[in-house]
């Protein structure tokens, strides 16, 4: 754009110039009464002799002015022909860095939306695992055997999530078991209490078993020890959370007894102790 206002100012130039300087030409030679400058020119040309009059001189200088405006003109329309080619190729090159600009500001949108949708689906599995329920089986009492009970136990089963637990079922056993002969698989005949019971948070549920028989004294001592053999009370808890997913809870507690004794010294039977079983305590 400046190299077209130069050669504009040239092109003025050189017209405000030569205009002037060849009309004061005519005007000179008609001051003079002279012929025409065609027969001035003839004239010289005849005369060898002949000087230049004062409009020849307006002519000549007129006409190199003319001659300096023209040169001026193409210096500066090349230059700008040239100046043209320059700022094309460098628009081409600032085009072409615009459209790599654009490419890797489009690749670093879709990396940010893979992200997002990543961060979204991560934050779904993290929002389902805060929220959802999870059934635990707490410690519950302890039963010895005398003249009225058998040896048995109870859970407590409690939604410790912040929603609630739908279609809790379980199943539960007691048994007496050695050390060395443990087996904490579901016992043949042994049915899953299903139901639709629905178990909010905080709420808790009491479930007990007994042992199916009854044990000699020499054997009810060494259970209440709980080193030989001791008390089981193992199961599982089946329910499924609010979105739909199924889960189930394992647990196995073991009871020892001690002597109770009052504060007058009085026998007065004795005292439960439970423990987690190294083995089946588990939940999903």
């Amino acid at each position: 754009m400046r190299r077209l206002r130069q050669t504009c100012w040239a092109m003025v130039i050189a017209v405000s110039v030569s205009i002037p300087l060849c009309s004061l030409g005519r005007f000179a030679f008609a001051a003079e009464g002279q012929p025409s400058p065609v027969r001035v020119t003839r004239i010289a040309a005849e005369e060898p002799g002949h000087g230049l009059s004062t409009a020849e001189v307006f002519i000549a200088v007129g006409t190199m002015w003319l001659a300096a405006a023209t040169t001026l003109l193409w210096i500066a329309t090349h230059k700008l022909h040239a100046g043209a080619e320059k700022a094309s190729a460098t628009t081409a090159t600032q085009v072409a860095q615009q459209i790599q600009a654009a490419v890797a500001s489009n690749e670093a949108l879709r990396a940010v939306a893979d992200a997002t949708k990543n961060n979204a689906v991560l934050m779904s599995e993290l929002m389902s695992k805060q929220f959802r329920s999870y059934m635990v089986a707490d410690f519950g009492r302890g039963f010895y055997q005398d003249k009225y009970f058998s040896f048995g136990a109870e859970a407590v089963i409690r939604n410790r999530g912040l929603t609630p637990a739908h279609n809790v079922s379980f199943w539960l056993s007691a048994k007496v078991m050695k050390g060395d002969a443990i087996d904490l698989a579901m016992p043949v005949g042994t049915t899953v209490a299903k139901n639709d019971a629905t178990i909010a948070p905080t709420q808790e549920y009491v479930i007990r078993r007994s042992v199916d028989h009854r044990f000699s004294d020499d054997e009810v001592n060494e259970i209440l020890e709980g080193v030989k053999q001791k008390l089981f009370l193992y199961g599982e808890i089946l329910y499924e959370d609010i979105y739909g997913k199924s889960h189930i809870t394992k647990f196995c507690h073991t009871f020892f007894f001690t002597k109770a004794i009052d504060k007058d010294g009085k026998d007065i039977g004795y005292n439960y102790h439970p423990l987690l079983h190294p083995t089946h305590n588990t939940a999903s």
